[in-house]
């Protein structure tokens, strides 16, 4: 797949707190997602209650908080010893409406830790890269292991033991697995 077919978005595609990251890439490549978030900052009282007995910060409001602070600790760590990742999902269109996608689970293919915007920039490239080389979740679908291993899980369904939301969670961890090699 060309550069100039892979779809960027604004806005972060996974963790929990990615709305108090400065820092986030999404891209579409071939039926994945790739997401870049980092400089975590969380919420000014949050940042206070973690550094409450910091004699630095005592009385300080607005501003003069927000610059002593980040002066003094910077960024928070968004895992140990990484204040940037990258995560690797399969896609599937957003049920919203809004011609997007989302990770169809939380389960991923890949993953990588940085410390530098420069890093994550160019490690979420990459990422891109390697990604838009692999078999695409469509391709993975056309292969005898997909086949024989999703029959049984069709029968679960078809016979009502399963109800359609397992059915689809079942199907993308079979995905997952077929993908990363992972599979009896």
């Amino acid at each position: 797949m060309s550069r100039q077919n892979w779809i960027w978005y604004g806005h972060a595609g996974h963790l929990i707190v990615a709305q108090s990251c400065r820092f986030h890439m999404l891209t579409w490549v071939n039926g994945f997602l790739i997401s870049t978030v980092g400089e975590y900052l969380p919420d000014r009282e949050i940042r206070r209650c973690l550094k409450e007995n910091d004699p630095e910060l005592l009385g300080l409001k607005g501003d003069d908080f927000e610059r002593t602070y980040f002066k003094k600790y910077g960024f928070e760590e968004i895992g140990y010893g990484r204040t940037y990742e990258t995560t690797v999902f399969i896609a599937k269109e957003c049920e919203c409406g809004c011609e997007g996608y989302t990770p169809s689970c939380s389960e991923f293919l890949d993953f990588k830790g940085y410390n530098s915007s420069k890093d994550a920039t160019q490690g979420h490239y990459k990422l891109c890269e390697v990604w838009d080389k692999a078999a695409s979740p469509v391709s993975i679908k056309n292969c005898p292991d997909w086949h024989n291993n999703i029959q049984p899980i069709m029968k679960l369904r078809d016979t009502g033991v399963i109800e359609e939301d397992e059915y689809e969670r079942l199907v993308s961890k079979l995905e997952y697995k077929l993908l990363k090699g992972d599979y009896e």
